[in-house]
């Protein structure tokens, strides 16, 4: 699903200084289309917002800090002149009618599979104190960093 686990902060580093599409460095075109399935067929008649695209558009506008369409819309442009593609039109009714588009079913399978996939390539050695610690945005965590006490020393309740 992923390619090599151990490459994952050198791609995400590289996405983030090349301001473009984040994600289609992370998400492949077969890994969407895997997932998708028929509800892929919906799009993938598009030439410019395929499935995989407009994925890759939305989720970079998502974690924008504007969350702009005009802005998402621009990077897929600049994008598509880097990987040496004719540049699409910055109007953003063609993004948005496709965005509407997507599966939402997909897509929560999609999260599912590619956070199994982040999960199971964790090295042992990044685990907390040999934990697996699950945080949501927002969440704190608080473990303490001595050993369970005694039995004999626990409060009676």
């Amino acid at each position: 699903m992923f390619r090599q686990f151990d490459t994952l902060r050198h791609r995400v580093a590289e996405a983030r200084n090349n301001d473009s599409l984040f994600f289609a460095s992370l998400l492949s075109e077969k890994t969407i289309d895997s997932v998708f399935g028929d509800a892929k067929a919906i799009l993938d008649s598009a030439q410019i917002y395929t499935t995989a695209v407009t994925l890759w558009v939305f989720l970079a506008q998502v974690m924008s800090i504007n969350h702009g369409c005009v802005s998402a819309v621009a990077k897929l442009v600049a994008w598509r002149v880097v990987k040496g593609l004719s540049p699409c039109s910055a109007a953003t009714g063609a993004y948005c009618i496709a965005r509407d588009k997507l599966d939402e079913e997909a897509m929560q399978r999609l999260v599912t599979q590619s956070g199994a996939a982040i999960q199971s390539h964790t090295p042992d050695h990044w685990r907390w104190k040999n934990h697996q610690v699950i945080v949501a945005d927002g969440a704190t965590v608080t473990m303490a960093d001595t050993p369970v006490p005694p039995p004999s020393r626990l409060p009676v309740r």
